[in-house]
């Protein structure tokens, strides 16, 4: 039996536009001003016989779950892979955008 793991790779850009909301402050609005560096999404497949592990890292400040989710369900769906074996991992870097209010009221 040959024990072959395949791997594949993906990036995605998903800067977004000036004006856009950045993390790292607590509970006010801090609006880009300029694009300085690109954001990305990327994505690493594995897979050995019929098991799949897909890890993907947004360049986004925090993901919050209702979001995490949806990502999942939609990987899934799209790679036809257990959503359980989806990881959303996040660099946490404090001036680019979260993907869901964090300590920021709906209304503001």
């Amino acid at each position: 039996m040959i024990n072959t793991l395949y791997a594949g790779a993906a990036m995605l850009d998903i800067t977004p536009s000036a004006g856009t909301h950045l993390g790292g402050t607590w509970g006010t609005l801090r609006a880009a001003e300029v694009i300085t560096e690109r954001l990305y999404a990327r994505a690493l497949v594995l897979r050995r016989g019929e098991r799949k592990l897909c890890i993907l890292q947004p360049d986004l400040e925090i993901i919050m779950g209702p979001y995490t989710a949806r990502i999942r369900e939609a990987v899934s769906e799209s790679c036809e892979m257990d959503p359980d074996a989806i990881m959303v991992h996040l660099p946490q870097p404090h001036s680019t955008p979260p993907l869901g209010n964090f300590l920021i009221d709906e209304d503001f």
